[in-house]
């Protein structure tokens, strides 16, 4: 009986092991360019089992609907710098003319720079299959005031919402565990940010420069905040729960700087934020900000910080 189980076992792990092969066999069989095509609206790749949009040659909008299929496949990808134009050689109608995308819900990603300064563009309808959002990809769209980022959403990349400078609010789905570098700074008008727990980094420069940001809720699965996360935003109390281990430099200097996209900008310190650090072991970068008060446990690193740096310190139990 112990050798029929045995085999069973062995059967059934190479049954598993067949099958994973088969699946990885079938996505490589999925990526394989078939041919590139157009019709009067876009150019697109067409792969085994979806479409991928390569650039978009109609006639200038204001609302733009992307199909959800074409010649009977799914459109999955919206490729890299299809509305903002390639090497910095931009199709000037439509960037200036959308206000309003919809996208359908096969749509899975959204490539680099898709929607790089369509300096218009008020309302997006994500879609709800959406996985990842690549650099910088709606970075510059300063009309945009609202983000409705749906569940299953993984990524989003470095810069990807940057000056946006209209936007007030946004909550990120749960499924975000991180955010790439800069993906909110300049966010200028940007009041309330809800951060899923789950989430593990906060990166660098995340929402840098987000001047009207005043308040901050760090989920407890929050492990690093790297330097200058939270760089000249004006936040007053913010907790950092035991789970975080580290902090990096500038994260948290309060001030506001001169609104302006092409000139040097010009520094005005603000009060600093209060900091209660209930990790006692964690790790403070070189400078991290002008705190007008740290909390925290005697003897803990924030205790330490405080007297190497001249800050004030109040014990917490």
């Amino acid at each position: 009986e112990q050798t029929l189980n045995t085999e069973e076992s062995e059967v059934s792990e190479k049954d598993e092991d067949s099958s994973a092969e088969q699946s990885e066999e079938q996505s490589e069989e999925d990526d394989v360019l078939l041919r590139s095509d157009e019709n009067s609206e876009w150019k697109y790749n067409v792969y085994r089992s979806y479409i991928e949009l390569t650039e978009y040659i109609g006639e200038p909008v204001e609302k733009l609907v992307v199909p959800a299929e074409i010649e009977g496949l799914p459109v999955k990808v919206f490729g890299a710098s299809i509305i903002s134009g390639k090497d910095g050689c931009m199709p000037y109608g439509i960037r200036f003319t959308i206000k309003y995308l919809e996208l359908p819900d096969t749509l899975e990603i959204i490539g680099a720079q898709a929607f790089d300064e369509c300096c218009h563009l008020e309302e997006i309808k994500f879609p709800k299959g959406l996985l990842r959002i690549e650099s910088t990809a709606f970075c510059g769209c300063v009309a945009l005031k609202e983000l409705n980022l749906p569940e299953g959403l993984e990524y989003i990349g470095n810069g990807s919402f940057n000056y946006c400078k209209s936007l007030e609010k946004i909550v990120l789905p749960s499924t975000v565990k991180n955010i790439g570098k800069r993906a909110f700074g300049l966010c200028l008008g940007l009041k309330k940010v809800t951060l899923p727990e789950g989430i593990t980094v906060i990166s660098e420069g995340a929402f840098d420069r987000c001047n009207a940001l005043e308040e901050i809720n760090i989920p407890s699965t929050v492990t690093a905040i790297e330097e200058g996360a939270f760089y000249c935003c004006h936040l007053q109390n913010v907790v950092l729960p035991c789970s975080v281990t580290s902090v990096g430099s500038e994260a948290f200097v309060n001030g506001y700087e001169y609104d302006s996209w092409d000139t040097l900008y010009t520094f005005i310190s603000a009060p600093g934020v209060t900091l209660t650090v209930l990790n006692p072991d964690m790790k403070f970068g070189d400078k991290i900000g002008n705190p007008f008060e740290v909390r925290g446990y005697a003897g803990s690193t924030a205790e330490e910080y405080c007297r190497e740096n001249g800050l004030k310190f109040a014990e917490i139990e």
